[in-house]
């Protein structure tokens, strides 16, 4: 098997030994660093070499040497390196609303949400979900102060005392 790697891996410009670099347990961002290629170039260079390889030998042979810690490796690292390189969530609006109030509706509905898991404060809900709250501040601010009102600067906890320096 290495032997068929080490030729497959000639072929496309990468150093034959690096076969036994790619059985070790490091990821393929990491075996890029140590060999000095740029992961791009690598991956691709790695798809070509599996490809060829894939072609050489059937599956079957493949599943005779499967016992091996090595090969199971190697496979590991072929089935990464035909799934896509990065996923990329596509977040879409998802708006609705035909007028404003429709969209004041959706928004209050979605701080009700928060409320019912226990937020209670503006600081709360800012780390939850911040478009919300910019969003309540500009288009709906006298609901939100009577949802949640603003602590008094005074009632804060940990207002007053002293710090110590060390």
């Amino acid at each position: 098997m290495f032997v068929a790697l080490d030729s497959a891996l000639d072929v496309v410009g990468l150093n034959p030994l690096t076969s036994y670099v790619l059985a070790s347990s490091r990821s393929l961002t990491q075996i890029s660093e140590s060999l000095h290629i740029p992961y791009p170039r690598l991956r691709r260079q790695l798809m070509r070499a599996f490809e060829m390889i894939s072609e050489e030998l059937p599956v079957e042979k493949w599943d005779a040497w499967a016992h091996t810690p090595e090969i199971e490796k190697l496979r590991k690292l072929w089935e990464k390196l035909r799934s896509p390189v990065r996923q990329n969530n596509v977040f879409k609006r998802n708006i609705l609303a035909k007028d404003m109030d429709e969209l004041r509706t959706m928004q209050r509905a979605k701080l009700a949400i928060y409320l019912e898991q226990g937020i209670r404060s503006r600081k709360q809900l800012y780390q939850k979900n911040t478009d919300l709250v910019f969003w309540c501040r500009t288009h709906d601010a006298q609901w939100f102060d009577a949802v949640l009102p603003a602590i008094p600067h005074a009632e804060r906890k940990g207002v007053g005392r002293r710090r110590t320096r060390f």
